[in-house]
């Protein structure tokens, strides 16, 4: 069980308890992959 919390808060994904670096480290790779395909498929990259 996980619970989805905002951010500044910590979120816990059952006895691991992840600080907000962890929670921004994961969006950010999260995002960067999305942006990557995103570029990808437009056929922006040299």
């Amino acid at each position: 069980m996980h619970q989805f919390v905002p951010m500044g808060t910590k979120v816990s994904f059952g006895s691991f308890t992840g600080p907000v670096e962890w929670q921004i480290d994961t969006l950010t790779h999260i995002l960067t992959c999305h942006i990557t395909l995103r570029v990808g498929e437009r056929s922006l990259l040299p």
